[in-house]
């Protein structure tokens, strides 16, 4: 007898909550949102993509091929077209770089494959978590530019990844290890979430553009290395937290992470053409504004999330796959 895969409702409402932040970044063109803002929806935003996308993930032999459909593809597949209209909105003439430099927000699509990718790597170390923390203290003595296929950014959260991957185990250690311990984080989690968010966002405000894995480390190496050891841990710590407050039940959010590729693949292209329009518009008019873009920012959210949308996404991304991939009978 076949088993019903049976969806977890609690990840898709992370990945709900998580695109909407990411749409509210990309989105607020004005940029009126207090840059502590920005930090507080980067600890929710994605971190949580990279945790659930571990916490999934899978070293069984057909996995290279799935993440080439799933991820590969709709990169190669929607840089192109985010050249297309860049320059003709823009009129930025880059298509030499466009598959090297990723467009807009598409470095996470080749982060995640990369991070897949290097996946049964890791998982073949005695101490995977500790390795990637090396490595991504490692890359803030040297910054990649131009933003060259993310690099900078994915081994930046690959300990984030990895320890979705290994959550699971991880948790089941603690748990057998020290009960006692675990007992009292059930019982007080809501204190413990509103400490370390407090404390996350106390560090995070002395912390500049390196909380995006972008900058080398300024000044004292040494005090880079510890700020930027600290913003991993609030990545990790992030989707955690999130995790045990976020409800199971299916609700709005539910539908939103269920379709998040389409959302995020999507709407940057409403960024791309009203860039150039809203701030002239809105220029002295900031209450009008803001109304304006949380309208936005909820119409193509709800548009974006439709089943149909994702549907026929599948349809054409699997369509220039099996044009690739196809075998052709000799």
């Amino acid at each position: 007898m076949s088993q019903t895969k049976v969806r977890i409702n609690k990840f898709d409402n992370m990945k709900g909550l998580a695109i909407f932040l990411i749409v509210i970044w990309h989105l607020e063109i004005l940029r009126v949102i207090p840059p502590l803002g920005y930090k507080i929806i980067y600890i929710f935003s994605l971190p949580v993509f990279f945790f659930v996308a571990g916490y999934f993930s899978k070293t069984s032999p057909d996995q290279l091929m799935k993440s080439v459909k799933r991820l590969l593809i709709p990169y190669i597949i929607f840089c192109a077209i985010t050249r297309v209209v860049q320059y003709a909105v823009t009129g930025d003439p880059y298509f030499d770089i466009m598959f090297i430099r990723p467009s807009f927000a598409l470095w996470f699509l080749i982060s995640l494959f990369m991070m897949k990718l290097f996946l049964p790597v890791f998982d073949r170390m005695k101490h995977p978590i500790l390795i990637s923390l090396i490595i991504a203290l490692f890359f803030g003595f040297y910054v990649i530019k131009p933003n060259l296929l993310g690099l900078a950014r994915t081994f930046g959260y690959m300990p984030v990844f990895l320890f979705g991957f290994y959550y699971k185990d991880i948790s089941q250690k603690v748990t057998d290890s020290y009960p006692r311990l675990v007992e009292l984080y059930n019982k007080y989690y809501i204190i413990l979430f509103v400490v370390l968010l407090a404390g996350m966002l106390f560090v995070l405000s002395n912390i500049t553009v390196n909380f995006q894995f972008r900058a080398a480390y300024q000044g004292f190496f040494v005090f880079g290395m510890i700020k930027r050891l600290f913003l991993i841990f609030c990545y990790m710590a992030g989707p955690v937290m999130l995790m045990k407050v976020m409800t199971n039940r299916e609700c709005f959010l539910t539908k939103w992470g269920r379709n998040s590729m389409a959302i995020y693949l999507l709407h940057c292209y409403f960024r791309i053409t009203l860039e150039g329009v809203i701030p002239n518009v809105f220029e002295h008019h900031l209450r009008t504004y803001c109304i304006c873009i949380t309208l936005l920012i909820f119409a193509v959210t709800i548009i974006l999330s439709r089943d149909v949308v994702t549907k026929y996404l599948n349809k054409f991304t699997d369509g220039v796959y099996d044009l690739i991939f196809k075998k052709i009978p000799l």
